[in-house]
């Protein structure tokens, strides 16, 4: 049985469809995220400026 690698999963965010690589994501609790704005749930309205980023402003 061949074992697979991780190469990105989806951000953690609700609002977000964003694709981050586990090693380059921002964690917190446990959970992968885009950028800080999303790790910190949007408290200044701010989002990664990612095409795939439902939540920038």
């Amino acid at each position: 049985m061949a074992s697979t690698t991780v190469k990105s999963i989806q951000c953690s965010c609700s609002s977000c469809v964003c694709v981050v690589d586990p090693n380059n994501a921002i964690v917190k609790e446990g959970k992968y995220y885009c950028c800080q704005g999303c790790a910190e749930g949007h408290v200044n309205g701010n989002g990664s400026g990612n095409s795939g980023c439902g939540c920038n402003s």
